[in-house]
């Protein structure tokens, strides 16, 4: 519940957390010990010894297939995280058959992704990002092929990242913990996030003032008078 509402608990409650989930990780259920493992990640609290019980479980085959493509999805998550850590690849154990169907999982979410047409919302800020002179993609894939950006400066290699109502939690400015996982995603794979959140965008209203509010979050030129 902490992870998926993004609300960090204390370090040394999420210790005992981990204290408490490592002598269970080999009778636990294996989706949602995948996802426990991506909540740990998600607070920067995972551990080698509970990454590498739980892969003694996980790496087994008939496990991985009966997992959720969810799960799959957030395992990969967690391990995309592990490998940008520069001891991650001696300090935690990699299963390359689960890593590349937990992949699968992954990349088929990133397609899906990909293939929806954009919100209205994102094509507003693309218009608009347009109107102050600023080259954009809409839907692409990082070259890398991890990530789906659904607004991109490829030049500048900044995501745009339109966060809807759907990404914070309700009635609430506060991020879902899937909101501050992409975040971290694409900081890792050293790509820019300059987000826009609905609740900023939307009251904006005039052309005029929704390019200011590009222009200062891109860190360019406020525009001249008389200039488009």
């Amino acid at each position: 519940s902490y992870a998926a509402l993004a609300y960090a608990p204390p370090k040394a409650l999420l210790q005992q957390l981990r204290q408490q989930l490592q002598p269970q990780v080999a009778a636990a259920e294996p989706s949602a010990l995948a996802s426990a493992l991506w909540c740990f990640c998600l607070f920067k609290d995972l551990s080698p010894e509970l990454w590498n019980g739980a892969m003694g479980l996980l790496a087994q085959p008939a496990v991985a297939a009966a997992m959720t493509p969810a799960a799959l999805s957030q395992l990969y998550q967690a391990y995309l995280m592990i490998c940008k850590n520069p001891d991650g690849a001696t300090l935690f154990t990699i299963p390359p058959q689960l890593i590349l169907t937990a992949w699968q999982a992954f990349k088929a979410a990133q397609e899906a992704a990909v293939a929806a047409p954009p919100s209205e919302l994102t094509q507003d800020v693309a218009r608009c990002l347009a109107s102050v002179g600023l080259p954009y993609a809409l839907n692409m894939v990082s070259e890398d092929g991890l990530l789906a950006l659904a607004l991109a400066l490829p030049d500048r290699r900044v995501a745009v990242e339109v966060f809807e109502a759907g990404c914070f939690c309700v009635n609430q400015q506060q991020p879902l913990g899937e909101t501050v996982m992409r975040i971290q995603l694409l900081q890792a794979c050293q790509w820019q996030p300059v987000t826009v959140p609905y609740y900023e965008w939307l009251p904006l209203g005039s052309d005029a003032l929704k390019q200011a509010y590009l222009r200062n979050m891109l860190g360019l030129p406020t525009a001249q008078p008389g200039a488009q």
